[in-house]
């Protein structure tokens, strides 16, 4: 069983609105602060419902999120930076 880190207090709200989920695979991430930051910066983009990231796979983040508010480019761009890269693998 894999362990998923949630950190959005929206992860029980009703949902009405489109819905979708991105697997990403994240590179270059190096220590659980590093992870948390990342998370709450995509988080905290208007569209998102929850982020999580699996202790098992590390590189592999669930983001789910409403298409009509925000696009998979906008949530990259808030994961790339110095050192780390990111890309959608699956939806």
């Amino acid at each position: 069983m894999q362990t998923l880190i949630d950190t959005s207090s929206r992860a029980g709200a009703a949902r009405t609105e489109s819905a979708c989920f991105a697997i990403i695979w994240v590179q270059g991430v190096e220590s659980e602060t590093q992870a948390g930051r990342i998370l709450r910066d995509i988080d905290s983009h208007q569209g998102v419902r929850a982020t999580r990231l699996s202790r098992r796979h590390p590189y592999l983040l669930v983001v789910d999120y409403d298409p009509d508010m925000i696009r998979t480019t906008a949530i990259l761009q808030a994961i790339n930076g110095p050192g780390v890269r990111a890309r959608v693998v699956g939806c």
